[in-house]
């Protein structure tokens, strides 16, 4: 739906937002977010193991969890972040200011749904976000494509869901 919005606002096609096929960014961004994202996810369990904090706003069924958590939420936050945002500024500015302002943005978004969590939680979610949000806007950048920086946003999502599952 986000995406029939902005198409229909911006009067644009997939390919001005970065919808274009890029498969060795695509995959050189699972080889180098996979390992980066287990290791923040298992550092940041280790580090909030006795936080004992649950997201009420996760769906409890896996099946829906996983849809959103690996399709719907990569899919839509980055069209907005890396494909609108980054992709004016990937014109208008300098490639680092283009990854690291909606990097930033992204991370902070992170603050509103994880308000009610501890405060090392809260830090600790902030923290990854803007990692996955600079590599994911250095792919978008590097391959001129936010199907890499999808595939970042998956990934880190699924190493967190797996990590949440084999330590809890």
């Amino acid at each position: 739906l986000s995406i029939l919005v902005v198409l229909f606002l911006f009067g644009a096609d997939f390919k001005s937002f970065g919808f274009k096929v890029a498969v060795f960014h695509t995959l050189n961004s699972l080889t180098v977010s996979l390992p980066i994202a287990l290791l923040l996810a298992f550092l940041s369990s280790l580090l909030t193991k006795s936080e004992a904090y649950k997201p009420r706003f996760l769906p409890e069924n896996f099946l829906f969890l996983a849809l959103l958590a690996l399709l719907l939420a990569p899919l839509a936050e980055e069209l907005v972040y890396r494909g609108v945002l980054e992709g004016y500024l990937l014109k208008s500015t300098s490639t680092w200011v283009a990854i690291a302002l909606p990097a930033a943005l992204f991370a902070l978004q992170h603050i509103t749904p994880f308000s009610s969590a501890p405060r090392k939680v809260l830090v600790l979610v902030v923290v990854n976000a803007l990692v996955l949000g600079i590599l994911a806007g250095y792919y978008r950048a590097a391959g001129q494509s936010i199907m890499p920086a999808i595939t970042v946003h998956a990934t880190f999502n699924l190493a967190g869901i797996v990590v949440e599952k084999v330590c809890a």
